[in-house]
């Protein structure tokens, strides 16, 4: 006879285990004698000891529900207070911008980063265009209008001396 996984008959998650030690703490009361001993792992237990033993380890599932729960909750609440936060943080970080600007980094020091100034000087410019064409000629790349160019005139591109065909 093989067994499904329904016909496990030990907690098998936190939930399951708490409900467990909530009715063993009920149950040890009213069904061990007083001077009975419960041996577990080689260690005997008396009615008393058993109980102090299930009650702690409730306690620490007990709690740990309880901080789940507020946790929960809390998450709740920062999730509802978002928006209005997100809202009020948007407003601040214009009116940083509008006092220094946007590329100013004393953004930085409120927790904002300052944007880059994207625009590049003429000398930046020229030294982008410089590296672009160093690498393809290092690389043996076409850029998109040369390729463009070949495709219009059905000529194939030059062969380098000492280089076989690109592949």
């Amino acid at each position: 006879m093989t067994m499904s996984q329904n016909d496990h008959i030990l907690p098998r998650n936190a939930g399951e285990i708490r409900a467990c030690l909530q009715a063993m703490s009920l149950a040890i009361p009213t069904n061990i004698g007083p001077n009975e001993q419960v041996m577990l792992k080689s260690v005997s237990y008396g009615r008393a000891d058993l109980q102090k033993k299930v009650d702690d380890a409730l306690a620490v599932y007990n709690q740990t529900a309880d901080a789940e729960a507020a946790f929960h909750k809390m998450v709740g609440q920062r999730n509802e207070a978002e928006p209005g936060v997100a809202e009020m943080i948007d407003y601040f970080l214009t009116y940083l911008q509008n006092r220094f600007s946007k590329t100013d980094p004393v953004l930085e020091k409120f927790g904002f980063r300052a944007r880059k100034d994207a625009s590049l000087t003429v000398e930046q410019k020229a030294e982008k265009v410089q590296k672009m064409r160093q690498t393809r000629q290092k690389n043996h790349t076409m850029g998109t209008r040369q390729k463009q160019a070949l495709d219009r005139s059905g000529a194939p591109p030059p062969a380098e001396p000492g280089k076989g065909p690109q592949v």
